[in-house]
């Protein structure tokens, strides 16, 4: 089964290579330049946003 959703560390990780804060990845879903879905106190993040930060990453940004 392919993952859906990315904690908040995980982007952090996998996205930003670990060269941002946890604190400026909250800031960042706040301010719905990440767009996330909230459980109780925890913020995931879709896989297709982790996705297309990759292809942009790669220069095929809008590329499917």
């Amino acid at each position: 089964m392919e993952k859906k959703f990315f904690t908040t560390d995980e982007v952090r990780h996998e996205v930003f290579s670990d060269q941002i804060s946890k604190g400026t990845i909250l800031t960042m879903i706040r301010e719905k330049e990440i767009p996330s879905i909230r459980m109780r106190k925890r913020f995931f993040i879709p896989a297709y946003w982790v996705n297309e930060q990759f292809r942009i990453a790669e220069g095929k940004e809008g590329l499917k």
